[in-house]
């Protein structure tokens, strides 16, 4: 018996494709992650944490009588 008809062989074999391709995939989706949180800090990279959050913040509005 060589090695190539053994049972470990063929399943290492089955499984490589597979593995490879979701290591692949979740090495894409890394990178998308990285990319797409660099172009929105850089969309962003002038305003301060405060103003950026600034329309979240509740409280009376300027300009009228509350």
């Amino acid at each position: 018996m060589d090695i190539a008809s053994s049972l470990v062989f063929r399943h290492a074999r089955i499984l490589a494709m597979p593995l490879a391709v979701l290591a692949l995939s979740g090495l894409v989706l890394i990178l998308l992650a990285l990319t797409a949180a660099q172009l929105l800090g850089g969309a962003t990279a002038g305003l301060t944490p405060e103003l950026q959050l600034a329309p979240f913040r509740w409280g009376p509005i300027k300009g009228s009588l509350g």
